[in-house]
């Protein structure tokens, strides 16, 4: 009976910290839709540095929201151990990010090729955290 007991109380404990997950990753997909907005914003006629300026915040706030979830998935270690590989990919990606960002120039000559390169870093974000969510929900 007690080791019954347990065992549910380790599924009850399993499903509540995979709906803490299931929290982070919506925050982080808003976090990488408004990222995408900012890039979209920086690719207009009215070129903003307030649009860097967010950008910069919701970088910050990503990997805020990023390490919370690499914290919450280490607490189910086959979980984690599924998902490291997929965890260090976004890491590079958000470190590529974080350098487009601090090399951004609005008025080089490369202006555009610049974007280009910050939204095709930010749209990997987004598919690497696809892929991330495919193996995770598929737990």
């Amino acid at each position: 009976m007690k080791e019954t007991f347990s065992k549910f109380q380790n599924l009850i404990q399993k499903d509540e910290l995979l709906n803490i997950i299931s929290r982070d990753i919506q925050l982080i997909d808003s976090n990488v839709s408004h990222m995408l907005v900012c890039v979209n914003n920086l690719k207009s006629k009215e070129k903003s540095k307030k649009d860097l300026e967010n950008l910069m915040i919701l970088e910050d706030a990503f990997a805020k929201l990023f390490d919370q979830l690499g914290l919450d998935l280490s607490k189910i270690s086959v979980l984690y151990d599924k998902t490291k590989e997929q965890i260090n990919d976004l890491k590079d990606n958000l470190e590529q990010i974080r350098n487009d960002i601090s090399e951004f120039n609005f008025t080089s000559k490369h202006y555009k090729d610049d974007v280009d390169k910050l939204e095709c870093h930010v749209i990997n974000l987004q598919d690497r955290m696809r892929i991330l969510k495919q193996i995770i929900f598929s737990y």
